[in-house]
């Protein structure tokens, strides 16, 4: 396994943080003391912020995340997205954006794609395990006033908790075309899969645990959860999956 290069920024924040120590160090002698309590300060800070770096990239959680980010950079076609851990990747169906993370001690992927926007924001989640998130979502407003689906529930044999901010239109949504996917998934990945998101314009497919160590069983399992919704939405009969 490679070790995933380091940002531009990361490396300007040692560069600065080397400079500074040098320039508290460098300074007390020309200076003299009535700058030395300012530049000692510098100096110590700098080298304290510095040290930590280096141990939280080296031996700290943010080796763990390296090392995540480059197994799923391992996948192929895979690259790195702009953001600090993620991996862009095309399936040969859709663009895809992993994003990973740390919550607490459990470390997890959200694979995201888009859709077309529509006004309909929903998650969907198995049941007695919280809900998702909408990390990242560009349309928060969507997501504020979700309201329980308990109809999309009873649909989904109750092994999902559902809420929407429009309910009837997320029953209309889920065709048997989608449950299928959607309960296989949930029946197949316990206790990794954390379920879906939809903040109006992407579809995000959330994962915590061990589970994102292995980024080839994450893609195999998510695939026909998010494939099946573009297909259904790109279908010239449907007027875009979530517009119905």
């Amino acid at each position: 396994m490679t070790a995933a290069p380091p940002q531009p920024q990361a490396r300007w924040t040692t560069r600065l943080l080397i400079a500074g120590t040098l320039a508290g160090f460098a300074g007390l002698p020309i200076l003299g003391t009535r700058w030395a309590p300012w530049l000692i300060i510098l100096a110590v800070t700098s080298l304290a912020l510095l040290l930590y770096g280096w141990w939280f990239g080296a031996r700290g959680p943010g080796a763990v995340m390296r090392g995540l980010l480059a197994r799923w950079l391992e996948l192929s076609g895979a690259r790195r997205g702009p953001g600090g851990y993620e991996v862009r990747v095309f399936d040969g169906l859709q663009p895809l954006r992993i994003t990973l993370s740390r919550n607490g001690r459990d470390l997890c992927a959200q694979v995201t794609t888009r859709l077309s926007d529509t006004t309909l924001a929903f998650r969907l989640w198995p049941d007695g395990q919280e809900p998702p998130s909408f990390t990242g979502s560009m349309s928060r407003e969507l997501c504020d006033d979700l309201r329980r689906a308990p109809a999309v529930e009873a649909r989904l044999a109750n092994l999902y908790r559902a809420d929407a901010n429009q309910p009837r239109a997320l029953d209309r949504a889920i065709t048997r075309d989608l449950m299928a996917p959607l309960l296989a998934v949930r029946k197949a990945a316990t206790p990794g899969y954390r379920g879906v998101t939809f903040d109006g314009a992407s579809l995000s497919v959330h994962w915590r645990g061990p589970a994102t160590a292995d980024p080839e069983r994450v893609m195999q399992l998510s695939r026909p959860i998010w494939a099946a919704m573009v297909v259904e939405d790109a279908a010239p009969q449907s007027g875009g999956l979530l517009a119905r």
